[in-house]
Formats: structure tokens, sequence, C-alpha cells
């Protein structure tokens, strides 16, 4: 790709595309909390779980039929015209078999769950899978040149369309049709804005189908094993819990992830990129993995932690006592989130080498154990044993994709520790400390004064501690080149820029 990007180390570049990833995922999520604490006051835990359950269908077909071309597209190292547009008629198709599937199955689906709302539902989500089946795959070529920029425009601009509609909507109605016209709305204009964006212009073809078939057969399996491994338990809890239940269990599932949905998956989002390219280039990925891992960890952790620690008077403040069943599972996923850290970027590291094979085997073991738990356990412990089918499946893909990981790339546990200690040491005191005022892990207090007192006084003694144990183990460690290195020459970069452009524009 010619220009500035070429000239660019492929570290910058993967930095500033995981920059304007970050930012959009961070922006989407302020956008969102704000719009899930306003539509939490005006429609029930039943409407979220009606919705959710109908999009977790529509998500699991759409998996199955994932052939992964957009990964096949950032991988080529030659793309052209006749491989786009094989992408995008292999995406129609898709999503047209998709929508057909789910149309078909509506009926079937209300009645196993019993409840006939879902068939306008799933009708309607059918439809906006056949209209994202149209978009221009033309803006992949972004995401390979790594200008998240771009991406980021696509993305904000439906998003915010899309929570006005449901803000608005469940004013009006006060159902879960606010939910659904929401995501009419950001597929619609996404649609738009693909082409808006990208002067590409997509034709219907087949002809390098085997270029894209060649490598997105293990996609296409990984994608099955993960869709599967994520709704299984959505899908048991709505079957034998009611679809209320499945509204906590998403509320739980969705504050207790925020580090991990807004930081590692992001951040994986541009590492593939950047590893494609660097495998293209001949960079050495495997010990780039460990400088990227111990430069999130330091961010992803305390965010981890601290969500746990604070979950209970969070969700109290936020969604009221109506929410308060979502607690103990915030507090359980938050310290899930971080630990998936080490599965995100292996995982990326082995993709993007074309080794995704490995990533489907351990994928498939931890889905193996998450059902084995779940089944033996829900039926006495309910959304208990939902968690510690989760936490088991959890450690046993650690364990896994770390041994795969060090063999195939050679690398060793004490380079990886070595980068990460002073992070993990640095939480545990945050943790300790939280918890040593009866805030962190404790009962929520009555009224929404003390609520946020507790909140503003954990974080900013958590953030304190956090930050000063890290500081002080790096400065007694002897400033080891490691992720604190970076961090401080990042703000002290800022500090003087920020001070030249003020004290420059007085003079």
């Amino acid at each position: 790709m010619p220009g500035n990007a070429q000239r660019l180390s492929l570290a910058v570049r993967m930095a500033k595309g995981a920059g304007w990833i970050i930012v959009w995922r961070m922006c989407s999520r302020v956008l969102g909390f704000v719009s899930t604490v306003i539509l939490v006051r005006l429609l029930t835990p039943e409407d979220f779980g009606l919705v959710a359950l109908a999009t977790s269908l529509a998500t699991s077909l759409d998996a199955f039929l994932t052939v992964g071309v957009n990964d096949a597209l950032i991988r080529d190292a030659e793309p052209d015209r006749t491989l786009y547009d094989t992408g995008f008629t292999l995406n129609l198709i898709r999503c047209a078999l998709v929508a057909a599937i789910v149309l078909a199955g509506a009926v079937p689906a209300a009645w196993f769950f019993g409840d006939e709302r879902l068939v306008p539902i799933l009708i309607a989500v059918a439809c906006v899978t056949m209209v994202a089946g149209f978009n221009n795959v033309g803006v992949v070529e972004f995401r390979r040149e790594l200008r998240f920029e771009k991406e980021f425009l696509i993305s904000i601009l439906p998003r915010i369309a899309g929570i006005m509609v449901s803000i608005g909507s469940a004013a009006i109605f006060r159902n879960y049709w606010a939910l659904v016209a929401s995501i009419v709305v950001m597929r619609v204009l996404t649609l738009i804005m693909t082409y808006a964006m990208h002067p590409y212009r997509p034709r219907l073809g087949l002809g390098a189908w085997r270029r894209i078939v060649g490598f997105s057969f293990w996609t296409w399996l990984s994608s099955i094993v993960a869709i599967v491994k994520e709704r299984i338990d959505s899908i048991t809890i709505g079957k034998y819990l009611g679809a209320g239940s499945v509204g906590v269990y998403s509320v739980g599932l969705e504050i207790g992830t925020l580090a991990s949905t807004e930081l590692l998956e992001p951040l994986a989002t541009a590492m593939f990129a950047g590893f494609s390219a660097g495998r293209r280039e001949g960079a050495d990925n495997g010990q780039g993995l460990f400088k990227a891992i111990s430069a999130t960890l330091m961010l992803t952790l305390p965010i981890g932690v601290g969500l746990s620690l604070v979950a209970a008077p969070l969700i109290a403040l936020m969604f009221g006592s109506l929410w308060s069943a979502a607690i103990p599972l915030a507090q359980v996923f938050a310290l899930l989130g971080v630990t998936r850290l080490i599965p995100y970027f292996t995982g990326v590291l082995l993709s993007a080498h074309g080794l995704i094979h490995f990533h489907v085997r351990i994928s498939f073991v931890g889905l193996c154990v998450r059902a084995v738990l779940l089944l033996a356990l829900f039926g006495s412990l309910g959304l208990t044993g939902v968690l510690i089918a989760a936490t088991g499946c959890a450690a046993v893909e650690e364990v896994l994709y770390l041994v795969v990981t060090f063999r195939t790339f050679h690398l060793r546990m004490i380079d990886l520790l070595r980068g990460t200690w002073r992070s993990i040491v640095g939480a545990a005191a945050m943790a300790l400390v939280v918890w040593a005022e009866g805030i962190g892990w404790a009962a929520p207090r009555d009224g929404a004064v003390p609520l946020l007192t507790d909140l503003g006084i954990a974080v900013a003694t958590g953030a304190a501690t956090y930050c000063a144990t890290v500081l002080a183990l790096w400065w007694v460690s002897g400033h080891p080149d490691g992720a604190e290195t970076m961090f401080v020459s990042i703000v002290k970069n800022t500090w003087r820029q920020s001070a030249g452009n003020l004290f420059g524009g007085r003079g």
C-alpha cells in the first residue's frame, strides 16, 4: 500500500489502529451504558430477555454459516477484484441463508421457549440480517491497511442513531420493540455508510472461492464452536428459567465483561491485522506477543478487578433493586474477563500464522468442559452452576493456549512473568485496600448518596493504590524495559507537547 502507512513501523501502525478501535468501543460503550441506564427504567428484564433470545438465535445461525471472508481478505498477500467480488457474494449468500432459516424457525422457536412474542421479533431480525448481506466488503481494505479511523466513522454514526431511536421508542411504546427498532436503524445506516466511505462497488461472482475457502474452513469451525460456547448459557437459562432470567444474566455479563469487550476485543482486531502484516514482512510476532500482553494487562487487570469489587454499588445505583440478581454474575464475569487476555491474543497470533486449527481444537475442548459442567450443575445450582461452568471452561482454555503457543513459537513462561508480575501484585494490593474499606465485594447500601460515596472512594483509593504499587515495584526493580517504560514515556511526551503548545502559544 503506497503512502505514509508503509513508512511507519508495524508497531506504530498496530498501536494507532488499536487506539482507534478502543476509542470507538469506549464511545460506543459510554453511549450504550447511558442508554441502558435509561432503558432499564422504561423496560423490564423480560423485554431485554426476549430480544436477547432472538438475537442469540440469529447470531448462532450466522456463525454456523460464517466462512471467514474478512479474515481471508486481510491475510491474502495480493487481493484483487475477483477476490473482493467473491467475498461479497459469499457474504450475501450467507446472510440470505441465515435470514431464511430464522424466518422458517420463528414459530418453532416461539413454541420451544413458550413465548409467541418471539415470532415477530425473529421476523424483524431476519430482515436486518438480509440487509447486512449487502454491506460493501471493500471496507475490509481499511483493516488491511490498519486505517481503523475509517471503521470508526462507519460504526459510530449508526450507533448514535440506534441509541436515539431505542430511547425514543421506549418512551413511547414501553416494550421490547424499542430494542428491535434500534437494531434495524443501525443495520440500515451501516449499509449506507459502507458505500459512502469506500468506492468499491460489488459485483456477483465466485471466481476466487478456492482462495477464500482454503483458509476459511477452520475459521468457520472456530465461529461455530465460539458461538455455541457463548450462547449455550442463554439458551439453557431461557428454556428453564424464562426470559426474565436471560435479561438478568445478559446485564450481569455485559457489566462484568466491560474490560474484555472494550479493550481486549479491539486490541485483538488490530493485532490480527498487525500480525498478518508482520508475517508478510518477516517480523518476530512471537516476541511481540509478550509486549502486547504486558502492556494490555496493565490496563485491563485493574479495570476488571475494580469492576468486580464495585459491581454491587454500581448495579444498585444505575439499575435499581430489580436487577440485584445480576450482581454476583457481574462480580465473577469481571474477574473471568481479564483472564481472557491469553486466549484472545494467542488465538489471534495462531490465526494470523495460519494455525487456526489449534485455536479451534482448544475452543472445542473448552466447549465440552462448559457443556458437561452446565449439564451437571444447572439443575441443582441454577445461575451459580452457570458461573462454575464458565470458570471451568476459562481455566482449561488458559492452560491449553499457553502450552500450545509457547511450544509453537519457542517462548518461555519466565519471560511472560517478567513483564506482568508487577501488574498482578498491584491489582492484588488494590483489591485488598478496597475490600478492607468495606466496599469491595460487599452488599450495596441503601440510597443514592451512600452508593455514590462508596463508588467514589473505591475508585479513588483503588486507582491510587494500583498506580503507586506498580510504579514502586518498577522503580525498585531498576526501571526494567517493560510496559511501565512505555506508559511513562507516553505521559512525558504528552506533557511536553501540551506544555510546549501552551507556553509557545503565550509567546
